[in-house]
């Protein structure tokens, strides 16, 4: 399919020119191919255990960092880090030599001609950004300096001299405005590239690179293996320079040694932005390598574990990047929980997006054309909630001028005279006519299945029929594709009875066995495709579009995938296939990240009960107990209707799945699983209307940031993760039986605690405290989800552990960026109640204050029984 990427390729569709690399970079990956002696990284300690096994291949790295077991080496070499700068004047050669000495390019193993690779190699640079995206903020020094500015010998960025001058006091609360958050926003982004626009590319990094480019079509797990074992190391490093820079904060008046502290403070600085940088290269082309391969081997676990991989930093502020303000912070918040959302860049989506809707105010709330949702609660959004007022059918095809159409209304006797199938509607037999009613046959492989958004207007009902415009438009489709049939929701599930169920059963078959799948999006509508960069542009409106927010959207796109295509500007059609061809041959591999947004539409995707549960995390469907049934859908080929019935199929479950805030199901044996797959409140469309209301008067209307609609119970929210990684745990007649990182809680130091200086809304948290000799946690409860812990004599604390291995599971997200726990209680010691999952800021030996984040170091591995 995509046997090269060669710069020859020709870039229609995706637009934009090959970013320009330094002349030496070519000579840089001239010299690697082609040493003149063989590369042998440091020939010193750090390759002299290297392993026979890790000897074969193209790319091999230290022991160090392949070997699970070399945590203490690893350890150490962080604490060396600081001293590998020695000379200011080249801080990068020496940070870059450091790092290269781990890895080793062994050009002879390489699987394609050298001259190829390169030219390979080069197109994929080109196709990444030269800056890479800011991570954080920058850490500002004494005078307003920025980082680097120690006695001149780092690059000086002066507030006063290169950014514009801010406006008043970073305390005063004028300056928390929306004009000068934005404002201090680009002087933040413009100290970043100036910062490190010169930095050259890192060797390590070109060494992947080269891997990657001589893989086209022939996949290399074991190299791949080692590039995620060496960006989990860039991580433990990132993470080490990070705390070791938070311990030694430059000194604001000291007398002695005030100097050399400052610089090590500095070169820690220099460190974390360097390894934030190398991370998020190294990651962007192992991400890219694993989607190819999976766009054109087709999904397994093993590659899509590849995109499991260790975060040192929490998830990039879009604002900084200037979301644009037609795009809904729900949409960006999804992509976030992406399997790739770690090497994600918003810049080149944001622009994509912008060129299309630049025009267009924010549509989070039809009466407030400022207002963006707040992206931590659905809630604050009417595209997820309220929309229940969308009048059905109030949408036209895009040709139709009129819009007084007709609708036309269902035979219900043909509907009915169809027995043991889905029905669709027959464009032979439906004529239309005053008179005339929509006409049924059995949907077979000559059907046409069309995907919708309810609330954008073709929503609906058999009973209350179609605009004749949309039934003429869909007819039109059909027979340019040579169907027999259309099938929609609006014409073929009726409201309640029989029927409906029965349909709902046959969805899978109606999607999957379709001809052709049509998406229908009010906002994919919108691309032309004419325009020179139409594909990065309809990708970028894919992966936030409403019809990928969707629960039952969700479902219709991963059944159909293979035959889907997307309704365009001006009735235009074009497949799915030409879009990912489009983008993985010539797409800058920052817009090729977001196809994990959109990951159920790749080949060969097949949703496990925890991959389907996580993807419908954030996806809501409007009529209550439906995500139940797209659960069940998707993961069982079964419309379950209770989160007893979704999991009483599975036989075995990943236990990182299962820590989230979600409740649960209240049956024997079952109440460690999940009931629902989101968070339901009872918030209605008019309690968001009048707290965005209050909201805006107590603001005098400046939209500086997200209104307070988030109530108590989300405060300390997480939503967990599809547990890629974590260990299996074994349902059983007595509950689930898995092996989790365990701490035993003595009761007797568990108490109610009064703390005045903890914020608490109205007195609704009351905090917990739990403590022992060498654990101190602090959490909230509040109203009807108070842990029942005085029904208990036995209290632990579990954390999933990793498959195969006692190290802990890193791939739940929490919002506070802390690690989730579970709390849970016994009778006896030998099955334990789940009470709830809380994440936990701080869990280390000692005083709470003590600044430690969670430290595992008392937890050890146990296997239990749930109930």
């Amino acid at each position: 399919m995509l046997a090269t990427l060669s710069s020859r390729v020709k870039r229609e569709g995706a637009g934009g020119k090959l970013n320009k690399w330094p002349s030496s970079t070519v000579a840089r990956l001239h010299s690697l191919l082609h040493p003149v002696t063989v590369d042998r990284g440091d020939s010193g300690p750090a390759f002299q255990g290297a392993s026979r096994n890790n000897e074969a291949g193209a790319l091999v790295f230290s022991d160090t960092i392949t070997n699970k077991e070399s945590d203490a080496e690893r350890r150490d070499i962080a604490l060396t880090l600081i001293d590998v700068v020695t000379d200011m004047e080249g801080y990068t050669d020496q940070m870059d030599a450091f790092l290269s000495s781990l890895a080793r390019l062994q050009p002879s193993c390489l699987s394609s001609d050298s001259t190829d690779i390169t030219q390979n190699a080069m197109d994929i640079l080109g196709r990444m950004p030269q800056v890479p995206q800011q991570v954080s903020r920058m850490p500002s020094l004494e005078g307003h300096e920025y980082l680097g500015a120690q006695a001149g010998k780092l690059r000086r960025i002066s507030l006063d001299r290169e950014v514009p001058k801010r406006h008043g006091n970073i305390s005063d609360k004028a300056y928390m405005k929306e004009k000068h958050f934005n404002q201090w926003c680009e002087m933040d982004s413009l100290v970043w590239r100036t910062l490190v626009k010169d930095w050259p590319i890192d060797s390590n990094t070109l060494k992947i690179l080269l891997w990657v480019a001589s893989t086209a079509g022939r996949p290399d797990h074991s190299v791949a293996n080692r590039v995620h074992a060496y960006i989990t190391f860039l991580s433990q490093l990132f993470e080490s320079v990070s705390h070791k820079r938070s311990n030694h904060q430059p000194p604001a008046n000291s007398e002695r040694h005030a100097k050399s502290e400052k610089l090590r403070w500095e070169i820690a600085s220099i460190w974390k932005l360097y390894l934030s940088i190398c991370w998020q290269r190294a990651t962007m082309l192992l991400f890219y390598y694993t989607l190819r391969t999976i766009y054109e081997k087709g999904w397994s676990s093993e590659r899509a574990a590849l995109l499991n991989v260790r975060i040192p930093f929490p998830p990039v502020d879009a604002l900084i990047f200037k979301q644009p303000k037609y795009m809904c912070s729900q949409a960006v918040a999804l992509l976030r929980r992406s399997k790739a959302a770690p090497a994600l860049d918003f810049r080149k989506l944001f622009e994509s997006y912008e060129m299309i809707f630049r025009h267009r105010s924010a549509r989070c709330h039809p009466s407030y054309p400022d207002y963006q949702c707040d992206s931590s609660d659905p809630m604050s959004c009417k595209r997820y909630h309220g929309q229940s007022d969308t009048p059905n059918q109030s949408c036209h095809d895009q040709s139709c001028k009129r819009r007084i159409c007709r609708q036309v209304i269902w035979d219900e006797s043909s509907f009915d005279a169809i027995e043991g199938c889905s029905r669709a509607v027959d464009i032979s037999r439906t004529r239309l006519s005053p008179t005339s009613r929509l006409i049924y046959k059995a949907v077979d492989h000559t059907s046409l299945a069309i995907s919708h958004v309810w609330s954008h207007g073709r929503g609906g009902r058999p009973e209350t029929g179609i605009n004749s415009c949309l039934h003429r438009a869909f007819v039109d489709v059909a027979r340019r594709y040579h169907c027999s049939s259309y099938w929609i929701d609006t014409c073929c599930i009726p409201t309640d009875g029989p029927h409906r169920m029965e349909a709902i059963r046959g969805i899978n078959a109606v999607f999957s066995g379709s001809r052709i799948v049509l998406i229908c999006d009010k906002d994919i509508m919108c691309v032309d495709l004419k325009k020179k960069e139409w594909a990065q542009g309809l990708l970028a409106t894919l992966v936030v579009a409403d019809w990928n927010v969707r629960g039952w959207t969700l479902l219709e796109g991963l059944r159909g995938r293979s035959n889907v295509h997307l309704l365009c500007a001006n009735n235009e059609l074009v497949s799915l296939k030409r879009l990912f061809d489009t983008i993985f041959s010539s797409g800058g591999l920052d817009m090729i990240m977001f196809l994990a947004g959109v990951q159920h539409l790749l080949p060969g995707v097949s949703l496990s009960y925890e991959e389907s549960g996580f993807l419908l995390g954030r996806r809501v469907a409007s009529r209550p107990g439906d995500e139940l049934i797209i659960w069940g859908l998707i993961s069982q080929d079964a419309a379950t209707q209770s989160g007893a019935d979704t999991v009483r199929g599975v036989k075995r479950v990943r236990t990182g799945f299962l820590v989230s805030r979600l409740p649960r199901v209240n049956a024997k044996g079952l109440h460690w699983a999940p009931a629902a797959a989101h968070m339901r409140y009872d918030f209605s469309a008019s309690d968001i209307d009048r707290r965005i209301s209050e909201w805006t008067e107590e603001t005098e209307g400046a939209f500086f940031a997200t209104p307070p609609l988030s109530s108590p119970h989300t405060e300390h929210d997480f939503s967990g993760s599809d547990g890629e990684g974590s260990d299996w745990g074994e349902q059983t007649e007595a509950g689930l039986q898995a092996t989790w990182l365990v701490h035993h809680i003595d009761k007797r130091r568990v108490r109610l605690a009064k703390d005045k200086h903890e914020p608490t809304f109205e007195n609704f948290y009351a905090p917990v405290e739990v403590a022992d000799a060498h654990l101190h946690l602090r959490f909230f409860r509040g109203g009807a989800q108070v842990p029942a812990i005085d029904e208990y004599e036995h209290l632990a604390l579990l954390h999933p552990k990793r498959e195969n291995a006692d190290d802990p599971y890193d791939g739940i997200e929490s919002q506070d960026w802390c690690r989730p726990l579970v709390l849970c209680g016994s009778a006896d010691r030998n099955v334990w109640r789940w009470i709830r999952a809380f994440p936990c800021g701080y869990l280390g030996s000692g005083a709470r204050d003590s600044g430690e984040t969670l430290c595992l170091d008392h937890f050890s591995p146990e296997k239990i029984i749930l109930d």
